[in-house]
């Protein structure tokens, strides 16, 4: 096997790393080739070099190697990335091993690595006593999901994620470390929440927590419930959705989702609905759904900090996947209807996606809660998610037609194209940061912070 001239170079930057960091070379090696996968196996590619830091110095040191060595990497934190790869010519950075939580109950912050995944975070702040906001996806990497924003259950109440971002800890190409926050490196810290990805490898963020008290339950519970509907219910089904977030309750959240769910793998709608309070509310706030003729209905009062487990099936990693989002100004029951019929035809059509959804997002809307930071979408009513998952190769441009094709008919007459980072990077730069002077502000903060681009090309 011919020596990578990459992973050769590598060798010199060992001396420099902690005992506990991980360098692995060799991609024969099982170990390295289940590190290459992430939540989707799609477009994954085949490091020089995979290396695991153990230490915040492990980082910098190779951080400070690679820029010196024009080696370019990508860092990888819970691998649901759709660019948390990297071919030979690089290394891929995997952050897995800084997982550390520390909560700070006179505070009421938390403190976590950028290897903490939702889950962990969840437990370690339930039970300190308090609500943190993380995305509905138990194995997400939490520290880029709330640098690029952050949809969490509790938006309603708190905004997006990246509205409780209080510090940040940072390497920026030259290897050296900065804290970021409203005191230090202000500048930044208004592009670190919602755009933090493009400036620098995030080690640490420091978080503001809730008391359970947030959710209107002292002992940290709140209700979940899931109801199917048969197909000849979409109207009623989406006029009741439509009709929710008219009612912008901030305690309301949850996903209207297209399915074909087991054991049937038929179409259907779901709506897998969350309320942060009692079952009494929580049946008030869904009383329309709650009065429309179901297939099934399972409702649970449980803790906060297990409040995504039941999302834990489409969280797995393998298989092809892909998602992209599209922003809703206004309901269009007529849309939507369409959208659902061309899914039950894409899917009848292509049984190996049978596994593919399409999600429609509920949550409230705090009116009060308009903080100065890089995150620009506070003014769209809700997104859409499609998210197909298939695993026949030879599908991929059917799979690549079927989101084209939903999202013109979810966009139709939506006004301009909208883009959350989180859903897509490759969508331009003004469709993800709009606004009157955005991009020439985070252009100049990318030309002080990294002007040769070592964290991608944005804004440059």
């Amino acid at each position: 096997m011919a020596t990578n001239p990459v992973s050769s170079k590598l060798v010199e930057l060992a001396p420099a790393l902690s005992p506990g960091a991980r360098l692995l070379a060799d991609n024969q090696d099982p170990a390295f080739t289940k590190l290459t996968h992430g939540w989707s196996n799609l477009n994954t590619q085949v490091p020089a070099a995979i290396l695991l830091p153990a230490v915040d110095e492990d980082v910098a040191a190779f951080v400070r190697f690679a820029t010196a060595n024009g080696i370019p990497f990508v860092p990888r934190s819970g691998g649901h990335g759709n660019t948390s790869s990297i071919d030979s010519r690089g290394v891929l950075l995997d952050l897995q091993q800084l997982d550390q939580v520390k909560v700070d109950k006179e505070r009421a912050t938390v403190t976590f690595q950028s290897g903490v995944l939702s889950r962990a975070l969840l437990k370690a702040c339930h039970d300190a006593g308090f609500v943190v906001p993380v995305g509905n996806c138990n194995g997400v990497g939490v520290v880029p999901f709330i640098l690029g924003g952050g949809f969490t259950k509790l938006e309603g109440l708190l905004g997006p994620a990246c509205d409780s971002i209080l510090e940040c800890k940072v390497v920026l190409a030259s290897g050296e470390i900065i804290t970021v926050s409203e005191t230090q490196h202000a500048d930044l810290f208004w592009a670190m929440r919602g755009a933090g990805l493009y400036f620098g490898v995030t080690l640490e963020l420091t978080v503001k927590l809730q008391s359970f008290s947030l959710i209107n339950r002292d002992d940290g519970m709140a209700w979940e419930g899931t109801l199917l509907f048969d197909p000849s219910q979409d109207t009623a089904v989406f006029s009741a959705w439509e009709r929710l977030l008219a009612d912008n309750d901030a305690n309301a959240c949850g996903l209207i989702v297209m399915c074909c769910p087991p054991p049937a793998f038929q179409p259907i709608l779901m709506a897998a609905l969350v309320y942060l309070g009692d079952s009494k509310s929580a049946e008030h706030a869904y009383s329309e759904l709650l009065s429309l003729p179901r297939l099934a209905t399972q409702t649970i009062e449980l803790p906060f900090a297990s409040i995504n487990n039941s999302a834990d099936m489409f969280c797995v990693k393998g298989d092809f996947k892909a998602i992209s989002g599209v922003a809703l100004r206004r309901i269009d029951v007529v849309a939507l209807r369409k959208s659902f019929a061309h899914y039950t035809a894409f899917v009848k059509a292509y049984p190996d996606a049978i596994m593919t959804c399409i999600g429609l997002r509920l949550q409230g809307r705090h009116p009060k809660l308009h903080p100065d930071n890089a995150f620009r979408h506070r003014d769209v009513l809700t997104w859409s998610e499609v998210i197909p998952w298939w695993k026949d190769a030879q599908i991929n441009d059917a799979i690549q037609a079927f989101m084209e094709e939903q999202n013109q008919i979810l966009r139709h007459d939506q006004g301009g194209v909208l883009a959350y980072d989180n859903f897509s990077r490759a969508m331009p730069a003004e469709c993800r940061y709009p606004g009157d002077g955005v991009l020439a502000r985070l252009h100049a903060l990318k030309t002080d912070y990294d002007p040769t681009g070592v964290f991608t090309r944005q804004f440059l």
